[in-house]
């Protein structure tokens, strides 16, 4: 699990994911930072699950958004060899 670091120049707590690399294209990011609106730790640990679990939801909707992955035909390899 994600742990809340305290952002070092405001003090507020956030969290920090790498998006999964096939989901990178799709979201237009490699890493997102969430904050978690507190200063307190322990109200920063309670609140992390949530966020983590929201960031998730996230990458996996941008999985279904990009849709499987399939091979191209050899004409459509020729049309984007001349369309390029």
């Amino acid at each position: 699990m994600t742990r809340p670091t305290k952002n070092p120049k405001t003090g507020v707590y956030r969290i920090r994911m790498r998006v999964p690399e096939g989901r990178r294209a799709t979201l237009g990011v490699g890493e997102r930072i969430v904050t978690l609106g507190t200063r307190d730790p322990k109200e920063a640990a309670a609140k992390a699950p949530i966020l983590t679990a929201k960031l998730k939801a996230e990458f996996n909707a941008a999985r279904a958004a990009s849709g499987p992955a399939r091979r191209l035909t050899h004409r459509e390899v020729i049309e984007q060899a001349g369309i390029w």
